[in-house]
């Protein structure tokens, strides 16, 4: 098991304050680009990952996710296109495996793979990150479109994030306004620096991933059971129900018109000073026969602005609730702590589509 809560310094808490009352600016060391070009690029992918991708235009992104046959996520990733190629911005410990599973499927399509580090992700977030793109100069795309301004020298191809919409029992913070900026990677710092000078904090690293917590983005590695789908993450805007067959849709599909999901990502608050570890099992308290039952799996966290430590757990579809208490023990069995379930990153998750499409 690794520990849960990373250590935040005051620069780290100042930041952090400032993505949730004013405005804050991070490197997305979480994304890697994978360039796929040649002129089949988009029904290829279209035929394997979980979003509709063949009808992309140049100019816009989508968020899609690739899963295994069994529809276990494999990697996640924001697609954004261009007239010539298409970029996918996937976590970078997976995007080797990511190229090596997309290689596979090559047979006689014109499609060609390539990494490219010399590329890199801003990301400004905030209340007051609409003034600050506003003071630099950068335009504010449509929802679902990019559009390329000028920070200086840099050449910047910005476009915004969903609006996260803020709900009952969500932490403090979550829904802020979210602009994501690609730069070349030689750039990055001078256009980071911009925003500072326009009123942003600048996030470090440990700020980085508290803010990864604090909007329900999970680490696939630390935070997920293994063979969790996309929609138990409430990731539902990155799965076309609408499209032809891709990698592991029978699970999905099967799984999604039951309307009774295993597990959900949640957002949890430790009961006591300290998450337990993640990787810690998760368990219902003991029930009239005296046994305590599977409940989930903790995941990473970090001590909010308000002195709560916060992190992600999945958690099983029949032990969660808001305001349930769960234990958590280690590869022995012995009690490491125990947290509060919050919510589930996702509203809607219990509840039914109009279209009958379990959410």
């Amino acid at each position: 098991m690794s520990t849960t809560q990373r250590p935040l310094t005051a620069a780290s808490t100042e930041a952090l304050d400032a993505a949730v009352s004013r405005a804050a600016v991070l490197l997305r060391d979480d994304r890697a680009a994978l360039v796929v070009s040649g002129a089949d690029r988009l029904r290829f992918l279209h035929n394997l990952w979980t979003q509709a991708l063949e009808d992309m235009a140049p100019g816009t992104v989508r968020e899609a996710t690739l899963c295994d046959v069994k529809g276990a996520l494999q990697a996640t990733a924001l697609v954004v296109t261009a007239p010539t190629s298409l970029t996918l911005w996937v976590e970078p410990g997976r995007r080797e495996r990511v190229m090596g599973l997309l290689d596979r499927y090559i047979i006689m399509d014109d499609v060609t793979l390539r990494a490219d580090d010399e590329r890199a992700l801003i990301e400004l977030l905030g209340p007051e990150s609409d003034a600050i793109t506003a003071a630099v100069g950068l335009p504010r795309p449509a929802p679902g479109e990019t559009a390329a301004g000028q920070i200086g020298a840099a050449t910047v191809v910005a476009w915004r994030e969903p609006d996260d919409t803020a709900f009952e029992h969500a932490p403090p913070g979550h829904g802020a306004p979210r602009m994501l900026c690609e730069v070349a990677r030689d750039d990055a710092e001078a256009v980071a620096q911009a925003l500072v000078d326009a009123g942003a904090v600048r996030a470090d690293e440990a700020a980085a991933d508290a803010l990864r917590v604090l909007h329900g983005r999970p680490d696939i590695d630390a935070d997920l059971i293994d063979g969790t789908l996309p929609i138990e993450l409430g990731m539902r805007g990155a799965v076309s129900f609408a499209k032809g067959c891709y990698l592991g849709q029978e699970a999905i599909v099967m799984m999604t018109h039951r309307g009774q999901l295993r597990r959900h990502l949640c957002w949890v608050y430790a009961v006591g000073e300290d998450l337990p570890p993640a990787g810690s099992a998760l368990k219902t308290p003991a029930g009239g026969d005296g046994r305590p039952r599977r409940a989930g799996r903790m995941g990473r966290g970090f001590v909010t602005h308000d002195g709560r430590a916060l992190g992600l757990a999945i958690v099983m579809r029949k032990a969660f609730a808001h305001g349930t208490v769960l234990d958590a023990v280690d590869d022995n069995g012995e009690p490491v702590g125990r947290v509060r379930v919050v919510t589930t990153t996702w509203p809607r998750a219990f509840e039914v589509a109009a279209d009958g499409v379990g959410a």
